[in-house]
């Protein structure tokens, strides 16, 4: 974050050798505290785009790059985190100044996800002079397959987010092998799950991941 120059040529380097690299990594905020909606961030995602490689958005607040809200609570911390990520990306217009370019936000929980896209859309208003880059609703561009959230397999609310945001936008993790991960449960805490659809557990425990990763389809 402090040098993307150098983080491109990394992204180039492994995207062309290493067939098991993943895509960039890049925390919930630039370390200065600004969104990231920044443009010296865009050069990272019009190379990601270009490489159709996806931006993996994670990290805490106590551990370099560090970021606003260092020593809050995790339960802050990764909420507010994903949200204020979410606003940068989409308010700032970077989906649609780049079409192709994924992101998808990891331990930030999912619960709060319809809450927040019903609040972008009341809002920001495409083309305003709040979102002047901004080309379509929030919540559309939550259903073209560019923005992705990670689920817990713990979270009491899954079936409610998928309800109210479809199918396509969550991907499985478990945090493993960090303290507190489900894991070996992971798994059967989603499959048995009786609210949430045989088509949603699919997409969730990899048909999602296939699509914000192409290369995990091959």
């Amino acid at each position: 974050m402090r040098d993307i120059p150098e983080a491109i040529a990394q992204l180039k380097y492994w995207t062309e050798r290493d067939e098991h690299f993943a895509g960039m990594f890049i925390p919930r905020a630039c370390p200065d505290g600004a969104m990231l909606d920044h443009p010296r961030l865009h050069a990272l995602f019009a190379v990601s785009e270009d490489l159709d490689m996806p931006i993996w958005i994670h990290g805490g607040p106590g551990r370099p790059p560090y970021t606003p809200w260092l020593g809050a609570p995790t339960a802050i911390y990764e909420s507010l985190g994903g949200q204020y990520a979410m606003a940068g990306l989409i308010g700032g217009g970077v989906f649609d100044l780049f079409p192709r370019l994924r992101a998808g936000v990891f331990e930030s929980l999912s619960d709060w996800l319809p809450f927040f896209v019903e609040k972008l859309d009341d809002g920001y208003s495409p083309g305003s002079a709040q979102t002047p880059l901004l080309k379509r609703k929030p919540s559309e561009i939550v259903a073209s397959g560019q923005f992705f959230c990670a689920v817990h397999p713990k979270e009491k609310l899954i079936e409610y987010a998928v309800e109210d945001l479809g199918e396509d936008v969550w991907l499985f993790t478990t945090d493993y092998p960090h303290q507190g991960t489900p894991w070996p449960d992971g798994v059967r805490m989603i499959t048995e799950r009786t609210r949430l659809t045989e088509s949603a557990k699919v997409k969730m425990l990899g048909g999602n991941a296939k699509r914000f990763l192409p290369r995990l389809a091959r």
